[in-house]
C-alpha cells in the first residue's frame, strides 16, 4: 500500500486521493503528554498545526496503511502533500523534511498512502 514513488495526478475530483504523510503511531501519541485524553485524530490535527507555520498545506488524515480486500489497517498521519493538483504534489526538501521531523519528534520519513479520510 505505502509507496516511495509519487503518483499520477487524480483524474477527477471524486478519486480517491494518495497523500504523502508521515503516520502518527498510538506511542507516539502515548509518548506526548500534552495529547492525554485527546484521540488519536485530536493529538494528529495538533501536530499537523504545530508545523502549519512553516508547511501551510500540513492537515491530518486518516491513512491506509495496508489493506487487502475488506482487511484494510487505517492510521492516522500528518498529511504533507497530495495528488489533487501540481501545486498539492509539493513535497518538502530534505531541510525542511528535518524540521519537520524534528518538530513531530519522529524520524519516520514520509510515504504516499491512500487517503481514507
Amino acid at each position: 500500500m505505502p509507496s516511495d514513488i509519487p503518483p499520477p495526478l487524480a483524474r477527477s475530483p471524486h478519486e480517491q486521493l494518495i497523500v504523502y504523510a508521515i503516520r502518527i503511531t498510538d506511542q507516539d501519541i502515548e509518548s506526548n503528554p500534552e495529547f492525554e485524553g485527546l484521540p488519536d485524530i485530536g493529538a494528529t490535527l495538533c501536530l499537523a498545526y504545530s508545523i502549519s507555520s512553516f508547511w501551510p498545506t500540513a492537515r491530518h488524515g486518516i491513512v491506509t496503511i495496508r489493506g487487502k480486500g475488506d482487511y484494510r489497517i487505517d492510521e492516522c498521519a500528518v498529511v504533507l502533500a497530495d495528488n489533487s493538483t501540481r501545486e498539492a504534489m509539493n513535497v518538502p526538501n530534505p531541510e525542511q523534511l528535518a524540521r519537520i521531523q524534528e518538530t513531530l519528534r519522529t524520524d519516520r520519513k514520509p510515504r504516499w498512502y491512500r487517503l481514507t479520510c
